[in-house]
């Protein structure tokens, strides 16, 4: 058998992971945070370093700029509209099936789980920041960001009252730094510009609402590009951290 550690999976299909940083003064939203110590202790007891789960921080009126062209003719975009939370998530399951689900020790979600998670984090959705792509009325891609409350939920601590969420409300109006969490294209509609053009009207809106930040996470798939394919210039980049998944391998002998 495999066994993955230290992995936690609040939305991302495989989250988790040892931080590059012992103690980053910032990190990604809803990405759990563990300890470089952690590292040895697995190593002592038999995992070994499989999977890096890299994260970019970029500055996006810098990336922004870096749009050059306008978005390739066919693509519509729309944002998600949140008081249609299930018809929503029903659009993007089988998009987000066909991409991020093929990602290593990534699986499909079922609809259901889908939508139970998109339901639970209702509170930190801001459906601006979410975007679906259609060609020809089909759905072809979708991207999600969270603002960066951080702060405000380690204050609630899990046990939110009604201040907390006050609070919270207020952190999502204030945040100027936001997670892009997901972005995934329908395997049809794959290299065909979709990505960029889901990007570019994301950092726009984010733009219009004065975030000037935001994290890239490496569950980017368009077709056969990651992330790394859609990573700004140098002079964009702020900064980055890394999640290593560690593994353990169990060989049954004979018996």
């Amino acid at each position: 058998c495999t066994v993955l550690a230290p992995i936690q999976t609040p939305l991302l299909q495989l989250g988790g992971g040892v931080a590059s940083e012992a103690s980053p003064l910032m990190f990604p939203m809803l990405q759990p945070h563990v300890s470089p110590v952690l590292e040895h202790v697995l190593q002592s007891i038999g995992f070994q370093p499989d999977s890096v789960l890299p994260y970019w921080r970029v500055d996006l009126a810098r990336a922004m700029a870096g749009f050059t062209c306008d978005q390739a003719s066919g693509i519509a975009i729309r944002s998600m509209n949140k008081t249609q939370l299930l018809r929503e998530v029903s659009i993007i399951h089988p998009v987000l099936n066909q991409s991020l689900g093929q990602l290593k020790h990534c699986g499909a979600f079922t609809l259901d789980g889908l939508y139970t998670a998109a339901h639970d984090l209702r509170d930190l959705i801001v459906g601006e920041l979410w975007k679906i792509a259609e060609i020809d009325g089909k759905p072809a891609g979708f991207v999600g960001a969270f603002p960066d409350v951080n702060q405000a939920l380690l204050e609630a601590g899990g046990g939110a009252g009604t201040t907390d969420i006050e609070n919270i409300g207020l952190a999502i109006a204030g945040a100027r730094r936001a997670s892009i969490a997901w972005l995934g294209v329908a395997a049809e509609f794959g290299g065909m510009g979709v990505g960029r053009a889901l990007l570019q009207a994301l950092y726009t809106e984010l733009l219009g609402r004065n975030f000037t930040e935001a994290w890239l996470s490496w569950e980017i798939v368009d077709g056969c590009h990651r992330t790394k394919d859609f990573l700004p210039s140098d002079g964009a980049m702020i900064g980055r951290l890394d999640y290593t998944v560690f593994k353990w391998q169990h060989s049954a002998g004979p018996s």
